[in-house]
């Protein structure tokens, strides 16, 4: 939700997206299986990349 609003509906797998996550907190981020669980997880980009991906992390 933002401002109130729903702005996807699904599992946690399908909405938990970089493009949501940042459409929705302004966060530049990627998304990854956690090693554990297997849920999404979010990864916020390093301010000192200036947002930039590692490769490793895709």
């Amino acid at each position: 939700m933002k401002a109130g609003q729903k702005i996807a509906e699904g599992t946690p797998e399908e909405i938990v997206t970089a493009e949501n996550v940042e459409r929705v907190f302004g966060l530049r981020c990627v998304v990854i299986p956690d090693p554990l669980t297997g849920s999404p997880m979010v990864v916020p980009h390093s301010a000192a990349t200036g947002g930039e991906q590692r490769p490793d992390l895709r």
